[in-house]
Parts: structure tokens; C-alpha cells; sequence
């Protein structure tokens, strides 16, 4: 009776281990899920989204098999592509026993996988703009005669040799639809914490998002982080931020003080959105104060704005 005991003591005990196990392994592993399907020249394909174990959005994901053709002889590119949660490209990862590969059939080299690197990383390479037709002689891997010197000489940089056709259409499919379709799915996931991911990033694209993403309280609530924005020239952001303001919020003291702290780094056309956006509003101390420290003795939109405003505040 005793061993028998002992072999049930046992056998809970690796039991236990096993299940313990497998929930240290569910917590620590990424998680992923389908989230969206796009698109590329009526190729279809499925995106996952990659959340983190504390639920947080890391990335999205795709197998891309895509068919590219040359002198009519057509073979499958098969590829990992990422992207983060703006929808801008991140990284490939190879399928096993599946390398890339040129005119007839060579493998890529590591040059010619570092060429495709440099190339899916950049947001307007040389073909920018340009369609397949305009590029490429019907099923061939060729560039077209009519492709000037300089523009035949940078594509010809950009795009790895024996392997254009598939160089141009993997990066159709790594900056298309797929940009918009990240974008939509992070907008629907928001979280605090995926907000602080976007702040983190400092980029305008990220400022956008958020700007255009958040509501107005989210807004309001981080409002010091959108700090940077108020410092860069000829950008839409700060007359965007603005525009997400109500009346409400411009007449509270704490936000006129927080924009009355940055006036002075608005650039021209913000400083006028902002002092249309507090017309008609009784102005608080800070804001006064601020107006009354710029310059405005020139006969410019924004210096008539700003004397109307201190004549209407005078008191």
C-alpha cells in the first residue's frame, strides 16, 4: 500500500509540474490571432496580429505567397513579413528550404538579401509612383527601354539583379494596403499602453495616429506629450491637435496656460488656428501674458488677431 501511495504522490507531482508548465508557457509566449485580410494585385492574404502576454499589440504578421513571372515561366515567393503597429514595415523571415531566388532559379546571395532589406525599408525608392507597366516589359523581369538613364541607374541600385520584378512587387505588397489596414485594426485595439508605444515612437506619423485616434478626454489627459509637435515648422499636426479641441477645453485655465506656455514655438499658421479657436472666449493671464510678449506690430492676419483678442481682454 505504501508504493502505491508513493507511485500516486509521484504522479501528482509530474502532473502538477507539467501543468504548471504549460501556464508559465501560456503567459511568456506571444500571442496571435487573425486580425485582417488584404490584398495585392488580386493576391489575398491573411494578417495576425501579435499581442505580447500582457495583451499589449507588438506587431502583425503574413506568410506572402505570391506568384512572379518572367519570360512566362511563373514560380511562388514564400516569405514572413511584419509589420508594427503603425503598419510600417519591421522585417522578413525566410520559410525554411524556401530562399529566394533569380533568373533561373539562382539563390540569392547574402548582398542580394541585404539590397531587398535597404529596399523594403525605404518608404519611396526610385519607382515610387510608377506602375508595373510602366516599368517592366510584359512577363519579363526587364526594365523597360523607356526608362530614363538616371531613373534605369537607380533602379538598378535599388533593385537586385535577375530579381526586379520580385524586388518590385515585394515591396508593393510590404508599403500597400496593408499600411491602411494596421492602421484601422491598432485604431480599433487602442490601449493605454499601445498609446505610449505610439508616443514613444516621436515620429509625426505617430502623432498623427494619435491625434486622429484618441478622443478628446484621452487627449486632453496627455496633453504634455504632444509637446513636440508645437515645435515643428510647416507641419499640420498642431492646427489638427487643435481642431480636436472643444470651446469647453480652450476656456479652462489649465489648458489656455498649457498653450500659452508653447505660443512661442508654434509656428505662424498654428499661432493663428490657435487665436481663432480662443476667439470669443475670456482669455486667462497666462494666455494675455503670452500675446502681450509677442511682437505684434506688424499689419500680418495673426497680429490683428492677437490685438482684437487684448483689446476684448483689456479688463
Amino acid at each position: 500500500m505504501k508504493s502505491i501511495s508513493l507511485y500516486k504522490s509521484k504522479g501528482f507531482a509530474i502532473l502538477a509540474t507539467v501543468l504548471l508548465s504549460l501556464l508559465f508557457l501560456n503567459m511568456t509566449v506571444d500571442q496571435e490571432k487573425k486580425a485582417f485580410n488584404f490584398s495585392y494585385d488580386e493576391h489575398s492574404f491573411d494578417a495576425y496580429a501579435i499581442n505580447n502576454q500582457s495583451g499589449k499589440l507588438e506587431s502583425y504578421r503574413s506568410l506572402v505567397n505570391i506568384p512572379v513571372c518572367s519570360d512566362s515561366l511563373c514560380y511562388d515567393v514564400s516569405i514572413w513579413f511584419y509589420w508594427d503597429p503603425l503598419g510600417n514595415f519591421k522585417e522578413y523571415k525566410l520559410v525554411p528550404k524556401k530562399p529566394l531566388t533569380k533568373a533561373d532559379h539562382i539563390p540569392f546571395k547574402p548582398a542580394d538579401y541585404e539590397k531587398l532589406t535597404r529596399l523594403l525599408n525605404n518608404d519611396e525608392p526610385t519607382f515610387f509612383g510608377y506602375t508595373k507597366k510602366q516599368l517592366f516589359e510584359p512577363t519579363k523581369d526587364t526594365i523597360v527601354d523607356a526608362v530614363s538613364g538616371a531613373t534605369l541607374q537607380a533602379l538598378k541600385d535599388e533593385l537586385v539583379e535577375g530579381a526586379a520584378f520580385t524586388c518590385y512587387t515585394l515591396w508593393q505588397v510590404t508599403h500597400g494596403e496593408v499600411k491602411k489596414r494596421c492602421w484601422s485594426y491598432s485604431a480599433k485595439h487602442l490601449t493605454p499602453a499601445l498609446s505610449d508605444w505610439f508616443f514613444k515612437q516621436d515620429s509625426q506619423e505617430a502623432y498623427q495616429f494619435l491625434i486622429d485616434e484618441l478622443n478628446e478626454k484621452e487627449i486632453l489627459n496627455t496633453l504634455p506629450r504632444f509637446n513636440p509637435i508645437w515645435e515643428l515648422k510647416g507641419s499640420f499636426l498642431g492646427k489638427r491637435l487643435l481642431n480636436r479641441m472643444s470651446k469647453k477645453a480652450f476656456r479652462k485655465f489649465k489648458y489656455q496656460k498649457h498653450l500659452a506656455n508653447h505660443f512661442n514655438q508654434m509656428d505662424y499658421f498654428t499661432q493663428i488656428a490657435l487665436l481663432k479657436r480662443i476667439k470669443g472666449i475670456k482669455l486667462h493671464s497666462p494666455m494675455v501674458l503670452a500675446l502681450k510678449n509677442t511682437d505684434y506690430t506688424s499689419s500680418s492676419r495673426r497680429d490683428q488677431l492677437i490685438k482684437e483678442l487684448l483689446a476684448k481682454n483689456s479688463n
